[in-house]
């Protein structure tokens, strides 16, 4: 995901720059380190033990880093996102759809830090596992599937028809009966 951002950034001048970005299971912080390269600001969030390896990451990049456009946070999904501010422009994610156990919390963390605007990229590989049935099961009742991206738009050593990027947003909310149709 991240080359495809980089190469949507070439399309589109300014894509990621000053988007107010968070990146559910960032584990080492790739995404959302390269998309601050980008000119984003990111707040990466994972596990406690994912932490210090977040941050030495971050201080590894930092001459090619502005490194006060990255955080890092501790998230646990489907817990009250506290110390967070959404709604973010962005939420990403890259290979968190693989555990059962999980899905659920995901979908209802990524609904907790998004609005109708936010756009939502989750990067997958399809390793046709329950938990990617349940994923989709689950989002589709909260989240539109705007797009897969091409496999044609992804970077060509990382363009394999079992890797999807989906773009997302959130589904509106239907009209309260005050509020009429």
């Amino acid at each position: 995901m991240c080359k495809y951002f980089e190469n949507i950034q070439k399309q589109q001048r300014g894509f990621l720059r000053g988007k107010n970005i968070i990146e559910l299971g960032s584990g080492t912080g790739l995404l959302g380190i390269a998309s601050a390269m980008l000119g984003a600001k990111v707040t990466l969030t994972d596990m406690p033990l994912m932490l210090e390896v977040m941050k030495n990451n971050i201080s590894l990049n930092s001459r090619t880093l502005v490194t006060s456009n990255v955080t890092t946070k501790v998230l646990s999904w489907g817990k009250e996102a506290k110390g967070f501010n959404p709604p973010y422009d962005l939420v990403i994610g890259s290979d968190i759809t693989y555990e059962d156990e999980w899905v659920e919390s995901l979908v209802d963390t990524i609904i907790a830090l998004s609005n109708d605007q936010t756009e939502i990229y989750i990067g997958y590989e399809s390793r046709q596992m329950n938990a990617e049935s349940k994923f989709f099961a689950c989002a589709e009742q909260h989240l539109d599937i705007l797009e897969t991206i091409p496999t044609k738009d992804l970077h060509p050593c990382f363009a394999d028809t079992s890797i999807f990027i989906l773009r997302m947003k959130v589904k509106p909310s239907p009209p309260t009966p005050s509020q009429g149709p």
